[in-house]
């Protein structure tokens, strides 16, 4: 018996017991003729099932604004059925930070429709990614040639936007 059955098991006898019924671990809640015990076990099942999952089915207007949360998909869909997306429960802290995003557009004057060019954006994110992760992305095949690297540490973005840069340059000049 995995871990789940063990958590649902131990629920289903606690409010079974709480309600003076009688439950017998491992017996089949049907064996052959249903009870009154049993039906009643099943309905606190049923009642307590939602609260195991780790999903959640979020019912939105037209505009995207939450209106209700179901435990159900069947419920969410019944509410609304167009507008539901299905969501993960976070069960620990999520930690926030500042993610740092640096673009440079290559072709362009170091003063850019009124901002710095290098230009830094800044989010504050869930820091539920890798947090040593510097990425570089490469936007030379578009209208405006950019250099774009992003990640939550400001010093290493700087530092390997320098190091595309120098590279860029070199390509450029060579």
């Amino acid at each position: 018996m995995g871990k789940r059955e063990q958590v649902i098991e131990a629920l289903v006898e606690k409010l079974m017991a709480q309600r003076g019924l009688d439950y017998i671990p491992g017996v089949p809640m049907y064996a052959t003729e249903v009870t009154e015990e049993e039906k009643r076990a099943e309905e606190l099942y049923a009642a307590i099932e939602p609260l195991l999952t780790k999903t959640v089915y979020v019912s939105t207007d037209a505009e995207g604004q939450v209106i209700r949360v179901f435990a159900r998909e069947a419920d969410a869909g019944a509410y609304r059925d167009d507008y539901y997306e299905e969501w993960e429960i976070t069960e620990v802290p999520v930690e926030r930070g500042v993610y740092y995003v640096l673009v440079w557009f290559c072709d362009q004057p170091e003063v850019f429709v009124n901002r710095p060019n290098p230009d830094v954006y800044t989010h504050d994110l869930d820091r539920d990614a890798r947090p040593d992760e510097v990425v570089f992305t490469s936007g030379l095949d578009s209208v405006h040639p950019n250099l774009k690297v992003e990640g939550w540490d400001c010093k290493a973005v700087h530092a390997r936007y320098e190091e595309e840069r120098a590279a860029y340059e070199a390509r450029k000049a060579g």
